[in-house]
């Protein structure tokens, strides 16, 4: 199941540039996406007889985690697959981890760790180096198309530190 997932999740760039070049729109890809894959994991769910209880979620809850998992993370993803290269956008979504790391060592949930903050800094500074060497002699609407980028993995990792702190 990992493997699908990972297979899948690996996609997403690429075929977003793919949805870019037949002008879908991003809000409508978010949109289909999140259904597809909705009613997927429902089916395989019922299908295993392993439907999730139901029980009531706050709405105020509930609306976030959609924003921030779905609406504002995809609709990004696929808009600025448009200006940006795959790979690239793909390498920027890796900031996800870096961010849940910063984003909780901050709340104080994390307790900070020098291994760990060691690790992520080795990490973020070779991402940091691909990143920057696109920068050198390139448009100025291309940079901020790349920095808009950033904003992708800042709604997942909000979505994730919301998912695993504030679930009802």
């Amino acid at each position: 199941g990992l493997v699908i997932l990972g297979l899948v999740w690996g996609l997403a760039v690429p075929l977003a540039k793919i949805a870019d070049q037949f002008g879908a729109p991003p809000i409508g890809m978010a949109f289909w996406v999140s259904l597809i894959s909705a009613v997927t994991c429902l089916s395989i769910s019922a299908a295993k007889g392993w439907l999730p209880p139901w029980r009531s979620i706050p709405p105020g809850y509930f609306a976030l985690y959609a924003l921030l998992g779905a609406v504002l993370s995809q609709s990004l993803l696929y808009l600025v697959a448009g200006h940006v290269e795959a790979s690239l956008v793909a390498i920027i979504v890796v900031f996800e981890s870096f961010l849940v790391f910063a984003i909780t060592a901050v709340m104080g949930i994390e307790k900070p760790s020098l291994t760990r903050f060691a690790g992520l800094a080795m990490g973020l500074c070779g991402v940091l180096i691909i990143i920057l060497s696109k920068f050198h002699g390139a448009a100025l609407s291309d940079t901020l198309w790349t920095i808009a980028a950033l904003s992708v993995p800042l709604c997942y990792a909000l979505e994730g530190v919301l998912v695993a702190e504030r679930r009802p």
